[in-house]
């Protein structure tokens, strides 16, 4: 076997890492990247560091624990070939012109501009992908990837939060803001739905890494376990900022006021909790769980929820125009668009001819990113993501063979994270988010690379990396 890795032989994935990481903040901050430039700019990013990881493939860099699993080169597949789909849609445009002419079945996309521009983002995502399973081999090429991310939504969420209780006195970071949700917050984000969606991909990432390192004690230590988190927190700034980023993260997804985020980020972190080794790991799982959601309803109570609790009355009438929306969608599918798919990113101009609901309103997505996926990319791109979704469930589902628990916590923080946006994609299109789909991308490589078979990581790190056996000792990170 070769040697462990060394700072030299593991710049190139480092860098792509740095670059990656910065990359997705600077996305979120610039709206969640969805006006045309900030897009550009992000994109450009992104491959840029895949340009630099390619360059680590050359290099020799001892055992690695992501890339080389069988299952991360299978879904990294489905995502290539999702993409082929999208090329074919460009190159087979119907002629003459939009739409189809009148063609019930057609072999390209009707816009093939719309479909060019989603193509771009896919393979940003499918970059992203390959990036963070290369980089969860290795704890701190995975911190140069994650901590600017984390530290950048955490401080989205303290600006949003401020900004909402300070009726918006404060400067606007980003031009393309709305305020069209009045007491809603979104931070940088246009719609605070897909501010939520970050939040509750984020958290669990974070927070897995954090009890790992919290938790990290050897079984026979009889120290308590509110001795355990008060020391490691004292002896680990990463650990106690880690900490405090995850609660300041909670009270912003409250405050988003989305019904289905608050949902699925509590999902994510109660399977965070539940998944853990060991019965006595999973009740102080449980435990921090819990304390969590005492803190941040507590939290909640104290600076006035009374609007979020309006907005849940409401589910059962907003839940009639979702289910017309679906239901428009599904008769446009079965009659036109199941078999080859209208394009890429052509919804909203493909849906009005089978829009019998709130007539004159515009859709540009189907609230639901699977029927969408089915509208636009037909039988191929709901099969490929399908069987994409499959490998990474399996992954979500099984226990890590990982050793280091820096990298195990964080890949069953991305898996929570994976989980939690999967469910809310049902009822909403966060993955149609520039930012989101480029973070969930990376969160499905740190996942698959670190929960597959044949990932478990023998001791490749260096001396200087290994976790001490002392709970009470330094950074998870260092």
């Amino acid at each position: 076997m070769e040697g462990p890795v060394t700072p030299v032989r593991a710049l190139p994935e480092r860098t792509a890492a740095t670059l990656l990481g910065l990359a997705l903040a600077g996305g979120a901050v610039a709206g969640a990247a969805e006006e045309y430039s900030a897009l550009a700019m992000t994109e450009a990013a992104v491959f840029l560091a895949g340009a630099v990881a390619l360059l680590g493939v050359f290099v020799p860099s001892g055992p690695r624990g992501g890339f080389p699993t069988r299952e991360t080169k299978i879904a990294g597949c489905a995502l290539g070939a999702l993409l082929l789909v999208a090329l074919l849609q460009i190159v087979l445009t119907p002629q003459p012109g939009f739409p189809g002419a009148g063609l019930k079945t057609h072999f390209g996309s009707l816009l093939p501009t719309e479909t060019e521009r989603e193509a771009w983002k896919l393979a940003a995502c499918l970059v992203a992908f390959f990036i963070a399973a290369r980089s969860a081999g290795d704890r701190r090429t995975l911190a140069l990837l994650v901590l600017p991310l984390g530290a950048a939504t955490a401080l989205l969420s303290l600006y949003g939060l401020l900004q909402l209780f300070t009726d918006g006195s404060l400067p606007v970071l980003y031009s393309h803001r709305a305020w069209a949700y009045g007491d809603r917050l979104t931070a940088t984000y246009t719609n605070p739905n897909h501010f939520a969606g970050l939040l509750e991909m984020i958290i669990p990432l974070v927070l897995g890494a954090t009890v790992l390192a919290v938790l990290r004690q050897p079984a026979h230590d009889e120290a308590t376990l509110i001795h355990r988190v008060r020391a490691t927190l004292l002896g680990s700034p990463a650990v106690a900022a880690g900490m405090i980023s995850v609660i300041v993260m909670g009270v912003a997804l409250i405050f988003t006021q989305s019904r289905m985020g608050i949902f699925c980020g509590a999902v994510g972190a109660l399977f965070l909790a539940i998944s853990r080794r060991g019965a006595r790991a999973r009740w102080r799982g449980i435990v921090i769980f819990l304390v969590l959601v005492v803190v941040l309803v507590s939290a909640g109570t104290a600076l006035g929820v009374d609007p979020l609790l309006e907005r849940f009355s409401l589910i059962e009438r907003d839940a009639g125009g979702r289910f017309d929306l679906w239901g428009d969608t599904w008769r446009g599918l079965s009659d036109r668009y199941w078999l080859t798919g209208s394009g890429l990113g052509t919804y909203l101009f493909t849906f009005p001819e089978y829009q019998t609901g709130r007539p004159g309103a515009e859709y540009a997505e189907a609230h639901n990113d699977y029927l969408q996926l089915a509208w636009e990319t037909g039988v191929a791109g709901t099969v490929l993501g399908g069987f994409f979704l499959l490998v990474l469930m399996r992954c979500i589902l099984r226990r890590s063979t990982v050793a280091d628990p820096v990298l195990r916590g964080a890949g069953l923080g991305a898996a929570a994270g994976a989980l939690a946006i999967l469910l809310h994609s049902i009822l909403d299109f966060n993955l149609q988010v520039p930012a989101n789909g480029l973070v969930f991308a990376v969160l499905t490589g740190i996942a698959i690379a670190t929960r597959s078979r044949d990932s478990a990581i023998p001791s490749a790190l260096p001396n200087s990396l290994e976790l001490s056996c002392s709970p009470y000792r330094s950074d998870p990170f260092s």
